[in-house]
């Protein structure tokens, strides 16, 4: 993280200028921000209670397609696994379900590709609020 983090604050400035050595690994500063990265890390674990075992909806996608008897249409397959992807770099995976986030990805691609169904996410007990 150090590294990294150390080489995009000194890429190459538009100006031109030479870009940064990397940080050595040797040195105090690098000792100290490490320290510090671990002792941030130590706190978000307890934030989360040390549970991080996280099940990802990819598949769940794929199952509640199949289960639905859309088969395997590789355009709904598609859209609903690009609006998974999308949420994957927001917060709502701490506020729903796995389940949840999965019936919502699916029929927005239904919805966005004009297939109309029923709420047929009553079957996996998800609410139409958490959809």
């Amino acid at each position: 993280i150090i590294t990294c983090v150390h080489h995009i604050k000194h890429r190459i400035s538009r100006d031109g200028s030479e870009e940064q050595p990397p940080i050595d690994s040797t040195t105090y500063e690098f000792r100290e921000l490490k320290a510090s990265v671990i002792d941030c890390e130590r706190h978000i674990l307890k934030e989360l209670g040390f549970c991080v075992h996280i099940v990802h909806p990819h598949k769940l996608i794929i199952s509640y397609q199949v289960i639905l008897g859309l088969g395997h249409n590789h355009e709904i397959t598609q859209l609903a696994w690009s609006y998974m992807n999308d949420a994957l770099r927001t917060a709502i995976f701490l506020r729903f379900p796995c389940e949840a986030i999965s019936c919502a990805c699916l029929n927005l691609a239904l919805c966005r590709l004009g297939v109309y169904m029923p709420p047929w996410w009553d079957c996996f007990d998800i609410s139409d609020d958490a959809v």
